[in-house]
């Protein structure tokens, strides 16, 4: 049964993208991989573990509005992607495994550039022309 300060400790692992059969190593008294997977299970069940995680969350999933409980799965998802990154080593990583990192830092990238979940920059260039955003002129020694 985890204490207090280790459910929350075991939350904020997980809401930082650390998947839960990680997370849990941290915590074993056991190598055994069996009394692992066992404890895990405990855990995952805890009541000390769901109050921490509704501690993270603010709020219960079910009372969040429908924006809140996407905002939060997507930060979820996000954090998961980078812990990704931050895990594994490129040149070790298998050929399955490199395209998830390559999409894994290009969501990552499109997040930093404020660009994640918009169309491809030359769409939105021509999105901007059509609606008068931005002004093509002629340059002017060509306006004759």
């Amino acid at each position: 049964m985890p204490t207090e300060d280790q459910a929350l400790a075991f939350a904020v692992m997980l809401q930082a993208g650390l998947p839960a059969q990680e997370a849990i190593l941290y915590f074993a008294e056991s190598d055994d991989p069996l009394e692992v997977a066992n404890q895990l299970r405990f855990w995952q069940r805890s009541r000390l573990v769901k109050q921490a995680m509704l501690t993270l969350m603010k709020k219960p999933w079910q009372e969040m509005t429908l924006e809140e409980r996407m905002h939060y799965a997507l930060e979820l998802h996000y954090s998961s992607l980078a812990h990704f990154l931050y895990s594994h080593n490129y040149t070790d990583l298998t050929p399955v495994d490199k395209a998830k990192a390559d999409t894994a830092r290009a969501a990552i990238e499109a997040k930093l550039a404020g660009t994640a979940g918009k169309s491809d920059a030359l769409s939105r260039f021509f999105e901007d022309v059509s609606s008068g955003r931005v002004k093509l002129g002629l340059p002017s020694d060509l306006r004759h």
